[in-house]
């Protein structure tokens, strides 16, 4: 027996493996365990600011929101102008004329002689002196002599001084977004750039085996991408400047890879596919080293299954959404539509939507809301909306679609008759 034994080495203990980074403030679940619909877009809205705006050419800004009231630094219109083509006149000149009568006017370059007509286009200022405008319905020439098939009075097709805006009148209110109307306003007011945040850069990366987009196209076994197509084009008529890439990969380091590389040029980016499996899955095993994220089963159908996160050195927001055309899309109308309209500093985040009538029984189940692709119609009474048999991957129903009917969580089956909420999905 040994009286002197071996000093054993201390075992070193192993040291615990390091949490995953998540986001900061996720909301509670529901009773159910799920997390509400309002509650996950909410989050996701707190996490995003609108973009840095700048000056641009007034065409550019086509789309965008305005970052400032703009002030109309004079009356609008500055003179009175013609309202018509045709030619304008003192209306004493043609006061006696009646219907039958014919009074002879002169073309001229001023209304100074009595009987003068001069020549105007619409919107060309009032020569001096004159104080209406008769169309050229109005009249026939013959040279240089016209004649008047009926009178006009004082202010006739003239649009007066200040009839579009008084000088000091805000001509367009910070926050809203530029259509053609409202630049037409602004150029008729003499601007020719404008104060608003860009267009936002959207990545939208789809992520799965077979996605390579050089991938031969006999290969039986390809799948066929669709959702992320779907999400890009719609991140395109939310009025985003948009790329779609692919991974190819199918290890976390290859999505994590494609992933770093186009940050550079995203404001947000989007990620369709590899989520199964939440944290553990393709993506987001990927992005355990780029930032923080954020996974629940959120309290909807279809696309229950939601991920955010907040990656790489600029902190770009990041929507993880199915691999499933329709739940990607919903959850894409759901979650990055509200984003997209943060960024460009957007007043009106919601959908646009009617209330219709359904024309027959639609299951659902309690607890989750649903989303069901329908048809609307219209009488002079009411608008309805039909369910359509939605099978699983069935792009052509969706695409025969002009509705998506939201179902509320805590109805479940609704009765043919009730009301309901439709998502209009032809805006763009």
């Amino acid at each position: 027996m040994a009286l002197f034994g071996r000093k054993q080495a201390p075992v070193a203990a192993e040291p615990e493996p390091e949490p995953d980074p998540t986001l900061p403030g996720a909301p509670a679940p529901q009773a159910n365990g799920l997390r509400s619909v309002s509650a996950h877009r909410d989050f996701l809205l707190s996490k995003v600011q609108p973009l840095m705006p700048f000056g641009m050419r007034l065409l550019d800004a086509w789309g965008l929101s305005l970052c400032e009231d703009l002030v109309a630094d004079g009356d609008l219109p500055p003179l009175p102008e013609a309202e018509s083509d045709g030619y304008a006149v003192i209306a004493l000149d043609v006061r006696d004329a009646a219907v039958g009568t014919r009074v002879q006017l002169s073309v001229r370059g001023d209304v100074q002689k009595v009987g003068s007509a001069v020549p105007v286009y619409a919107g060309q200022p009032m020569p001096p002196g004159a104080d209406a405008v008769l169309p050229l319905a109005q009249v026939r020439r013959e040279g240089q002599e016209l004649s008047l098939l009926a009178p006009v009075v004082t202010g006739e097709h003239v649009r007066p001084t200040g009839i579009d805006a008084a000088m000091g009148e805000v001509l367009i209110h910070a926050g809203k977004q530029l259509d053609a109307r409202a630049i037409g306003l602004l150029a008729g007011a003499g601007f020719d750039k404008v104060f608003c945040r860009p267009r936002p850069r959207i990545v939208v990366l789809a992520v799965g085996e077979q996605l390579a987009d050089d991938a031969p196209a006999s290969m039986a076994e390809r799948r066929r991408d669709a959702a992320s197509h779907m999400v890009a084009a719609a991140a395109k008529a939310d009025g985003a400047q948009v790329w779609r890439e692919s991974v190819a990969g199918t290890t976390p380091d290859d999505v994590a890879e494609v992933v770093s590389d186009q940050l550079i040029r995203a404001d947000l980016m989007v990620i369709c596919g590899g989520t199964a499996g939440g944290r553990d899955s393709l993506v987001g095993r990927s992005l355990k080293s780029l930032g923080q994220t954020d996974f629940a089963e959120v309290a909807m159908e279809p696309g229950g299954l939601q991920g955010f996160g907040i990656i790489g050195q600029d902190e770009v927001p990041v929507v993880m959404l199915p691999a499933d055309p329709l739940a990607a899309y919903v959850a894409f109308e759901l979650f990055a539509h509200p984003l997209i309209r943060t960024l460009m500093g957007a007043r009106d985040m919601a959908l646009s939507s009617v209330d219709c009538r359904l024309t027959m029984d639609v299951s659902g189940e309690a607890g989750l809301m649903q989303v069901v692709a329908g048809v609307i119609t219209r009488d002079a009474q009411q608008w309805s909306v039909t369910p359509l048999d939605f099978a699983q991957g069935s792009l052509t129903t969706l695409v025969d679609a002009d509705a998506l009917i939201v179902l509320p969580a805590e109805l479940g089956t609704i009765a043919a008759g009730a009301v309901v909420t439709c998502w209009l999905l032809d805006r763009d």
